[in-house]
């Protein structure tokens, strides 16, 4: 195997993902109990500092994203805290755009040899399924959480999908997702104590959250039973 300077960037681009995931899983950070824990110091901070706390929230969670971390949706659900719904709404987007692209380009053009030798079977898969699969069931594979976020980046990204196709999936398939998780975090917001879990708009949000969580669930079992059927 030749190495090529683009082959050791992304051999120690890999490594450095690999270390940093295993030190903050030992450290869990990014967490519903630390944001429940952070939540007033965190809304009185983005009072004071509102431009600051843009920059800084669409950072942190680009590099969520760009070197996997597990946290993505807890920084959803922070989005929908700290940020009235509009504004929390687009500055995910544009996040999660952003760090999908990042992943996509540095899979596709600094990680895609070394998956292929490693991973070739598997990718011949993800490339039929891609190829063969009608676009509905792409956006799928986006909106429901059955791998993480960066999982699926560095899958398309080693697929044949064209960049274009992939920031379409990723945009629409976002987009439902988003939106439930910032309307959990917005009424998470305004939570100051037990009584106001009954109101309508909270039951509403958990209602919402539940769902999102039990879909994979729902989707692998399904899924089970056409294979078994067939």
């Amino acid at each position: 195997m030749k190495f090529t300077k683009k082959k050791v960037f992304g051999l120690l681009l890999l490594v450095s993902i690999i270390f940093i995931n295993y030190k903050f899983n030992q450290h869990s950070v990014f967490t519903v109990d630390n944001l429940k824990y952070y939540r007033n110091f965190l809304i009185n901070f983005v009072d004071r500092y509102w431009v600051l706390s843009i920059v800084s929230y669409i950072s942190i969670y680009i590099l969520v994203i760009t070197i996997a971390l597990p946290g993505v949706a807890v920084m959803t659900l922070a989005g929908g805290v700290l940020f009235p719904f509009k504004y929390a709404f687009a500055l995910i987007m544009f996040a999660s755009i952003i760090g999908a692209l990042i992943n996509f380009i540095t899979g596709r053009y600094f990680l895609q040899d070394f998956f292929k030798r490693t991973f070739n079977k598997s990718i011949n898969k993800i490339n039929k399924k891609i190829e063969g699969g009608a676009f509905s069931n792409l956006i799928i594979l986006r909106f429901i959480p059955i791998f993480p976020y960066a999982v699926v980046n560095f899958a398309f990204a080693i697929s044949d999908i064209s960049m274009i196709k992939f920031l379409v999936v990723t945009m629409i398939g976002k987009m439902p997702g988003t939106l439930i998780l910032v309307y959990a975090g917005l009424n998470l917001a305004e939570v100051d104590n037990s009584n106001d879990f009954h109101s309508p708009k909270m039951i509403l949000a958990i209602f919402l959250l539940v769902l999102f969580i039990i879909l994979p669930i729902l989707y692998n079992y399904t899924s089970k039973r056409k294979k078994s059927n067939q």
